[in-house]
């Protein structure tokens, strides 16, 4: 990030792409966090477009802040924070937070709402303290915060509220249900059978946390139905406001935890959802929204997409685009990439396209790049250092797939030596590759 972080710096693996309503400008919102048995420190980045910050601010969180996600709303930077015990002493022998937490089953934690844009004040080391304010969440015996993912969150100006919508870890109805598992099916490969699956993937569902002006936060699941639900999307451009659809990932079975299986929208205005489902030995993936092409870029902005009304006009701001997903076939094992039209989910997929040569696994998670040019340059334009590496970074974005090959094979070969790091002979290298095998990965370098 051109020199923005130190190269020992932690940082988040998530980040928010919001819209603001002042500027009408997209900012890429994300943090890191250094922490220790005491407190925990993050900061706070807002880029722009070009990945130059707009924004760092640095705000004290009390104790070890494990944290999941973050929301963002034109007023706000949401943290949630779950409840977890430190073993100080444990924690200042190894450094390390897996062998040094406790977490707390029950729920309960702190929502942290920190101030965007905020003057704060400066740090000696230079930093800028945000304004925080923190909201206490007792439990409530029927979920926790851990692992939360934040869907979306808004300012509510007409009820002076904060609305966040979350996926969240909910407990079963039957609390002394514990499934029968064999002790291998936790080893990799993991989750041999439903009931190993079940016994350590808990289902989560779709919840609405609503914090009010009086600092008091209401917390309710939005569906009856407890099937499991996860990877939640939204349309882009209602990033940061009010929303009415979430896409996600359903699970195969009502009423239990199951594997992410189909594709839903959830209506949460109307508080229904439509689905489709794949074979029992198909599994899609993430639901990843494409607006479509020349569509409303204001979506959302309307009035009447804000006001709860049942207009078309609503439907087509956030369901005018395309719901992209990796298929999984468990029996042949192969991908397919899936496009639906998302607002027609139940009819399947308007295309299916095979990956050939390369199964993606089942759960796959992350963001997709294209290989793009570097935005073209007016004859005599000057670039300073600074954005010099960042058309860099725009040429680079991806590796090609020559590249990708060579980094596999060469990835391969170091696993397949790894049992042979004690065997000495002059054609061995330090990185467990013989001399010759040099310009096999890397060419002519040589």
């Amino acid at each position: 990030l051109g020199g923005v972080l130190p190269t020992d710096a932690p940082f988040a693996g998530s980040v928010k792409i919001i819209r603001d309503i002042n500027d009408s400008r997209k900012k890429l919102v994300s943090y890191s966090n250094r922490g220790d048995g005491s407190k925990s420190e993050v900061t706070v980045y807002e880029f722009n477009t070009k990945f130059r910050v707009n924004s760092k601010l640095t705000y004290e969180l009390p104790g070890y802040a494990v944290l999941s996600d973050l929301g963002v709303t034109a007023k706000y930077v949401i943290l949630v924070q779950p409840t977890v015990q430190v073993n100080n002493f444990q924690f200042l022998l190894s450094k390390d937070p897996a062998k040094s937490l406790q977490f707390e089953n029950n729920g309960g934690g702190m929502i942290h709402l920190c101030q965007r844009g905020s003057e704060g004040k400066t740090f000696g080391n230079g930093q800028v303290e945000g304004e925080m304010v923190t909201v206490e969440l007792e439990p409530d015996g029927r979920g926790n915060e851990l692992d939360l993912q934040i869907v979306n969150a808004y300012d509510d100006e007409e009820n002076q509220c904060v609305v966040m919508d979350v996926l969240r870890t909910t407990f079963p109805t039957d609390p002394n249900r514990t499934p029968p598992v064999n002790q291998r099916d936790l080893q990799w490969p993991w989750a041999q059978s439903l009931d190993a699956y079940q016994a350590q993937s808990p289902s989560k569902q779709l919840w609405r946390y609503t914090i009010a002006k009086n600092l008091q936060v209401t917390r309710e699941p939005l569906f009856s139905e407890t099937r499991t639900i996860m990877f939640g999307n939204i349309h882009p451009e209602v990033s940061g406001r009010k929303h009415r659809f979430v896409y996600a990932n359903i699970g195969g079975l009502k009423d239990e935890a199951s594997p992410p299986q189909g594709v839903a929208r959830f209506d949460v205005q109307t508080r229904t959802y439509e689905a489709w489902m794949p074979e029992p030995y198909e599994f899609c993936g993430e639901p990843t929204y494409a607006p479509r092409s020349k569509a409303m870029e204001n979506a959302g902005e309307e009035e009447d997409a804000t006001d709860g009304s049942d207009s078309d006009s609503d439907n087509t701001a956030e369901d005018d685009g395309y719901i992209l997903s990796l298929l999984y076939n468990g029996k042949t094992q192969t991908s397919e990439m899936l496009v639906f039209d998302a607002s027609d989910l139940p009819s399947g997929p308007r295309t299916r396209i095979p990956i050939t040569g390369l199964a993606i696994p089942h759960g796959h998670y992350g963001c997709y790049a294209p290989q793009v040019p570097a935005p073209p340059r007016e004859e005599g334009d000057e670039t300073d250092e600074e954005e010099e590496e960042t058309l860099e970074l725009i040429e680079n974005l991806v590796f090609s797939a020559d590249e990708i090959e060579r980094r596999s094979k060469l990835a391969d070969k170091m696993e397949q030596r790894g049992n042979q790091w004690n065997e000495v002979k002059s054609d061995f290298s330090g990185l467990g590759l013989r001399l010759d095998d040099f310009e096999e990965y890397f060419g002519d370098m040589l």
